[in-house]
């Protein structure tokens, strides 16, 4: 990987075998990044999460910083095999903070249709989700923001274990998520048990989590299942939504559930509180009509010469075919 891993000059991400390469070692799962192109993982196989723990709790967490600039990863796929031990499964796998007073942030990324299927021993808890499986952050800061996922999540499991699955996260624990959306499906067959499965979250534990929705169908064949996420304890909730007639689910511990039509109209949205400046948007022929990081956003087809956006202090230009051409004004 180009760079030096250091916040003034981080790593940068140019293919697929440098996002698995994350998980070198300790000094990797704490280093700074940024994704520096978008990443088709079609052909790259079965990843292993970033921040795995294969046995012991915290052993391989991520500490670091990732800068997604507003790309995506497509086509993910993590298959963990029953008898294998995974504490946390998604993309990055447990994220736990960088120490006291520290403050590190996953933002600007999308996980387009990934794959996701777990099974776990009998011995084993197990915790997936699309962008993150598992978080822990009790003395520094870890702050989520302007991600999204879509694609499948799958678990099997036994009665004797605890499992906490959602389209988003998996049991997200004391940390900062915002404006964040989920349209992945969750389902599966967890067994009996202690089992809380939701469209965005498994379950959330003294997190602040604002300006999230999803809607993906949630039908694994037991358990919990919250069409937004499961409620632990403490968390501060702002503007979170589930569309109840796309996931198939009327109620929820958290989050406030709407129907298709409410969930793609603007005013809703905005009477709620979500930033449609620099934010989000919506376009009734993207993201099948609900609401869009701007981030990712493109022109349609038809649309005129294209459009300049400031994301987050950085330039982004889309043709009117939709393919982005500057970014902080390079060619690409």
């Amino acid at each position: 990987m180009r760079g030096s891993g250091i916040a003034t000059d981080p790593y940068l991400i140019d293919s697929p075998q440098d996002l698995q390469d994350i998980n070198l070692d300790s000094a990797h799962r704490s280093a700074w990044y940024i994704l520096a192109k978008d990443l088709d993982m079609s052909g790259f196989g079965n990843f292993t999460p970033i921040g795995h723990n294969n046995g012991v709790v915290n052993d391989d967490s991520f500490s670091g910083d990732f800068d997604g600039r507003g790309h995506t990863i497509s086509n993910l796929t993590i298959n963990v095999a029953s008898g294998v031990k995974h504490w946390g499964v998604g993309l990055f796998g447990e994220v736990h903070d960088a120490g006291a007073g520290t403050t590190r942030r996953i933002r600007d990324v999308g996980l387009v249709n990934c794959s996701i299927t777990a099974s776990n021993p009998s011995d084993w808890n197990l915790f997936v989700g699309g962008l993150i499986g598992y978080t822990w952050a009790i003395v520094g800061t870890v702050i989520v923001e302007r991600c999204f996922t879509t694609g499948t999540i799958t678990v099997n499991g036994s009665a004797s274990n605890v499992m906490q699955v959602g389209g988003f996260g998996g049991y997200l624990n004391t940390i900062q998520i915002l404006n964040c959306y989920s349209r992945a499906s969750v389902g599966g067959t967890p067994g009996a048990g202690s089992k809380k499965f939701g469209g965005f979250a498994g379950q959330l534990y003294t997190d602040i989590i604002s300006y999230c929705y999803s809607t993906g169908v949630v039908n694994p064949a037991t358990g919990s299942i919250n069409g937004f996420g499961g409620d632990a304890t403490g968390n501060t909730i702002t503007g979170c939504f589930w569309d109840t007639e796309t996931s198939g689910v009327a109620t929820s511990e958290i989050g406030v559930g709407h129907t298709t039509a409410w969930m793609k109209l603007l005013a809703n949205f905005t009477a709620a509180g979500y930033d449609f400046t620099t934010i989000w948007s919506i376009v009734s022929s993207q993201n099948n009509g609900y609401p869009l990081l701007l981030g990712f956003a493109a022109a349609t087809p038809g649309e005129g010469a294209g459009r300049f956006a400031v994301v987050q202090t950085r330039w982004h230009y889309w043709d009117a075919y939709g393919n982005e051409r500057y970014i902080e004004g390079t060619l690409v």
